[in-house]
């Protein structure tokens, strides 16, 4: 998986965008719902939003849930090292659930930028599990093959089905040398594990690029229906569009969408030469898809929302947040977003924020 090919901030970035050009106008912040100091995954569904709240004291990460316009409060689950994988969706009875990995061993990212999520594929042993937001209950999901060398991780659930990205993966192999990855979808109630189509190979992973060694894969995942839509990232020859830098090479990546037994279809991609792809993936509701790109030039950057119908490639609106780095993004009943802002106080430059 290509999480380790991320953007930094400062960097100069060169990118081509299958959206620009599209008429924006400004999104500002409605609220601010927490800060901290560390990034994480936001997920959001029937009103609720969660996300990992980082405790510096135990260096520890807390699943923490938003309903409608209260307060947050923690989950009474255990937390982690590093930030959940989390997705929210409807679950059995369409009572609302919550997905996620626990990994044997976790490693934290040595990177120590706010604006880097963890390299879930860089962790060990993972398994995946759900949480009745009603009860609280944590439980094993139901029908996974526990096989020994696999990881799984990054789930998205949708009533009886969970998609997942699935690693064969041996302890003692090196970090930044994981094989290719496969996204696999499991029906709950039967048990049965369908794969579904991923993205091209690409130059990265054993015996390809020296700068970026791990190999492509699925950054995002969100589930509806049995429609699947993922962002996929890999290391390209050129980025489309631009004269090759015979330096580096560029980072593509794309929004994809896959259904059982049908190839996956790009409906949009964000090309870096010397950096990587500024596409941040958000989720899929009503037909329509919510995502964004954000652009980096030195010290300023600015992140444009897009929503697009499903059925056609028309971008249906721009909505331009400025002088904000955008981590994740998330939308149900509104938009929420973690954004990063160096004009923040230490320790509060990570928001958690809902956008008008």
């Amino acid at each position: 998986m290509t999480s380790s090919i991320r953007i930094r901030l400062g960097a100069t970035l060169i990118a081509a965008c299958t959206w620009c050009g599209v008429p924006a106008h400004a999104l500002g912040i409605d609220r601010v719902i927490s800060t901290q100091s560390l990034p994480t995954k936001l997920a959001a569904y029937g009103g609720r939003v969660v996300w990992s709240a980082y405790d510096a004291a135990d260096k520890r990460f807390y699943l923490t849930e938003l309903v409608g316009q209260g307060a947050p409060r923690r989950l009474a689950i255990r937390p982690r090292r590093i930030p959940f994988d989390v997705d929210l969706g409807p679950g059995p009875g369409g009572r609302p659930f919550a997905v996620y990995s626990r990994c044997r061993t976790e490693r934290p990212d040595s990177v120590n930028d706010p604006t880097f999520l963890p390299l879930w594929e860089e962790q060990r042993g993972c398994r995946l599990y759900e949480l009745n937001l009603e009860s609280e209950q944590e439980h094993a999901v139901p029908g996974e093959r526990r096989m020994a060398g696999v990881s799984d991780f990054l789930p998205s659930i949708w009533n009886g089905r969970l998609a997942f990205v699935r690693e064969s993966i041996a302890d003692k192999t090196p970090r930044g040398s994981e094989p290719p990855e496969r996204l696999e979808m499991l029906d709950l109630r039967s048990g049965r594990l369908e794969r579904l189509a991923a993205g091209p190979r690409g130059r990265g992973g054993a015996g390809g690029d020296n700068l970026y060694p791990t190999g492509p894969g699925a950054l995002d995942l969100d589930l509806r229906g049995q429609t699947l839509s993922y962002r996929w990232s890999y290391v390209a020859r050129r980025c489309p569009g631009l004269r090759r830098d015979d330096q580096l090479d560029p980072i593509l990546t794309q929004l994809r969408i896959a259904r059982p037994g049908a190839t996956s279809r790009v409906y949009g991609s964000s090309c870096a030469q010397d950096d990587p792809s500024t596409l941040i993936a958000g989720n899929q509701s009503s037909g329509t898809f919510t995502f964004a790109t954000t652009q980096v030039y030195g010290s300023n950057q600015h992140s444009t929302f897009y929503r697009r119908a499903v059925s056609g490639k028309r971008v249906a609106s721009g909505l331009q947040l400025g002088n904000a780095f955008l981590v994740s993004l998330a939308s149900s009943r509104g938009l929420y977003a973690v954004t990063y802002d160096r004009s923040q106080p230490p320790g509060n430059t990570v928001q958690i924020v809902g956008l008008s």
